[in-house]
């Protein structure tokens, strides 16, 4: 039977391992940069799935620069006027926009617009 010393030395040990653990993966290991990556993946699939009609063309160009610094992705769709950027999930909108640089729509002949700059 373990004393209390020796609960709590096992205590703190489980969180100064898990302290570690994360550090390890999220910040040492740069896992942090494969979920930004995996939150862009979870905007872009929400524009598509929140596209307001099921016959529309899609076209998508990304552009970046030679030393990653800027990169810059436009999709655009034929259809209604619709806006995901304010008039999709609030909050995948909103995480996938918290580390964009810039981001905007426009609509124009019947065609919709979103240019996002990372």
């Amino acid at each position: 039977m373990a004393t209390g010393a020796a609960v709590e030395a096992e205590k703190t040990g489980f969180w100064a391992g898990l302290k570690n653990s994360l550090y390890k993966n999220f910040i040492q290991e740069d896992r942090w940069r494969m979920i930004l990556s995996g939150l862009g993946v979870t905007f872009v699939i929400s524009i598509f799935s929140a596209l307001p009609d099921d016959r529309c063309s899609l076209s998508f160009d990304a552009l970046c620069r030679e030393d990653g610094s800027e990169c810059e992705a436009v999709i655009r769709w034929k259809g209604k006027e619709f806006d995901p950027l304010t008039q999709g999930d609030e909050l995948s909108t909103a995480l996938a926009l918290s580390r964009t640089r810039s981001s905007a729509h426009a609509y124009a002949d019947g065609v919709n617009t979103i240019t996002i700059v990372f």
